[in-house]
């Protein structure tokens, strides 16, 4: 089991991996216009979410398809070294529908 115990490390792992994992669960999302066009508020749980590429994935289906539904997002995750992208991530997202959480 891969554990991330620095911050440099955490840091490559999300430069490096990040768009690609986000755009694979994109594309496969993307394409299921029932759940994003019928159900008007979107609870999404992540276990074990990490850096939350599916976040990701998932905020940019919401602006390609121009829902004007709130979105919630829980990501769990024990290790606490990715609190710092999380930070960013809900800087970044704070404008959008989207209310996060991340809980370790």
């Amino acid at each position: 089991m891969r554990t991330y115990k620095c911050l440099p490390i955490t840091y490559l792992y999300v430069k490096r991996f990040t768009d690609t994992f986000a755009l694979e669960i994109y594309r496969i999302l993307f394409q299921y216009d029932d759940i994003w066009n019928n159900i008007s508020n979107k609870n999404i749980v992540s276990i074990g979410c990490g850096p939350a590429t599916e976040l990701i994935a998932i905020e940019k289906i919401i602006r390609d398809k121009s829902i004007q539904s709130t979105c919630q997002y829980i990501g769990f995750e024990p290790n606490n070294m990715w609190s710092s992208v999380w930070n960013i991530l809900t800087n970044i997202f704070q404008s959008h529908n989207i209310q996060l959480s991340f809980q370790k």
